[in-house]
């Protein structure tokens, strides 16, 4: 089965204009997102390629790229997914390699990291195991990991992951600042390592309770990794703070209370 080539925009429609007549090369279905971008996305992808599927979001003045990939996921007819970022070009050999996979079994295709890590938000999955996840966390704010922890919940679910022939995709370099220009967090490391921190513990708890977490319980577990970060960041070197992540709580007969939690130490270096 051939995937939908999914791709968001928000302040990169300069890369689209390069990367989008590519994409549409390979004579796939394709599905953009104008995630509430302010230089007229889907203006122009409707005017210079009406076959393109186009979806508009309005009043995001953040950008959450996990939000906009399940938007873009929502709207495809497929049932496999391509999620490519807007400045990752794709080369003609897509369609054929597409063609002769098939992506409905245990696995998902990535970007190879190791190569350059700006092609490791490239990614062919099975509806299915997409959907079986909960897609992307839309926890996930700022930049960066909200790929790394899709990946690594499709992988707790037993998938195999592989990597896309490197010949396929090629991004289109520029400054980090685009990367943070539409996030409230400018310090584009520092918005990595929360992301992180709050990947890592709800993928714990997701383990023990064998579930996938609703998004209040996913929004309960960033706010409390919120507080913990912003708590320690104000103390000093070699400083620990404490985080408790309450997972249950029982009473025996009105005599005694019996709570669970994860605790984790926050270190200052």
């Amino acid at each position: 089965m051939i995937p939908t080539i999914i791709t968001t925009c928000k302040g990169r429609l300069a890369f689209l204009k390069q990367t989008l007549p590519a994409m549409v090369a390979t004579a796939l279905p394709i599905t953009v997102v104008d995630y509430d971008c302010p230089q007229g996305t889907a203006g122009f992808v409707t005017t210079n390629f009406p076959n393109v599927n186009v979806v508009r979001i309005t009043d995001r003045p953040l950008f959450n790229h996990a939000e906009a990939r399940n938007l873009g996921a929502g709207r495809a007819a497929t049932d496999v997914l391509a999620f490519v970022d807007a400045d990752v070009m794709l080369s003609p050999g897509v369609g054929e390699f597409v063609r002769q996979n098939d992506f409905m079994t245990d696995v998902y295709f990535i970007g190879d990291g190791s190569l350059d890590a700006t092609v490791v938000g490239v990614c062919i999955v099975a509806r299915k195991h997409f959907a079986r996840i909960g897609g992307y966390d839309e926890c996930m704010a700022g930049w960066g990991y909200e790929d790394i922890d899709f990946y690594v919940r499709l992988r707790a679910s037993g998938l195999e992951r592989r990597f896309l022939p490197h010949h396929l995709i090629a991004p289109i370099a520029h400054a980090n600042d685009l990367r943070v220009a539409f996030a409230e967090e400018k310090d584009q490391e520092a918005s990595h390592r929360l992301n992180r921190l709050y990947s890592r513990i709800k993928i714990d708890m997701e383990g023990i309770v064998r579930r996938n977490l609703s998004v209040t319980e996913r929004q309960r577990i960033r706010t409390l990794v919120e507080d913990a970060i912003t708590t320690l960041i104000a103390k000093s070197k070699g400083a620990v703070v404490p985080l408790s992540i309450p997972l249950s709580e029982e009473r025996f007969g009105g005599v005694a209370r019996f709570t669970r939690s994860l605790t984790y130490s926050l270190t200052l270096a």
